[in-house]
């Protein structure tokens, strides 16, 4: 149940930098901006709400003892945010509808997993752990579907002009 804490952290980390190495390296700019913008938004939404919010954790937290507030929980946030973007890259480039289920569904239960681990070793209320599913979908659409109808408008202005 503790790599839950750390699927839901440092492993993405590990995976953003490495992410943000390879977009730079192919120039994959939209990729990179969506990253960015996606994971450093969700990061700072989240800091704001723990903080006016200030709920405290549940006292039978195990394992990894955090006294930042709760609610909502960053790691749900984040897991929705990374690997949802993770599947929306990937899944629209796979021919096979098997394999387009196949990480979909990955993300989904590695999303969930996150969540119930956080709960089960008591560092969230479960209300925490749905707040932050909620966040991270309305930041993950409105963000992503912001920048690809600004990426999409300057791809048709771009085609006019040459």
């Amino acid at each position: 149940m503790e790599a839950g804490y750390y699927i839901g952290n440092e492993v993405i980390i590990v995976l953003l930098v490495l992410l943000g190495f390879y977009f730079i390296v192919k120039q994959y700019w939209h990729e990179f901006i969506m990253m960015a913008v996606g994971m450093v938004g969700g990061s700072a939404l989240f800091l704001s709400l723990s903080h006016f919010f200030a709920r405290q954790r549940p006292p039978t937290q195990i394992w990894n003892i955090l006294h930042i507030p709760g609610f909502p929980s960053g790691h749900a946030i984040g897991v929705v945010i990374f690997y949802g973007f993770l599947a929306y890259l990937l899944a629209p480039n796979i021919q096979s509808s098997f394999w387009k289920v196949v990480v979909i569904a990955t993300a989904i239960l590695i999303i969930l997993f996150v969540g119930f681990s956080r709960v089960f070793t008591g560092g969230h209320y479960l209300t925490d752990v749905l707040a932050g599913y909620a966040v991270g979908i309305a930041w993950f659409g409105m963000i992503f579907t912001l920048l690809e109808l600004y990426f999409q408008k300057r791809r048709s202005l771009y085609v006019k002009k040459g």
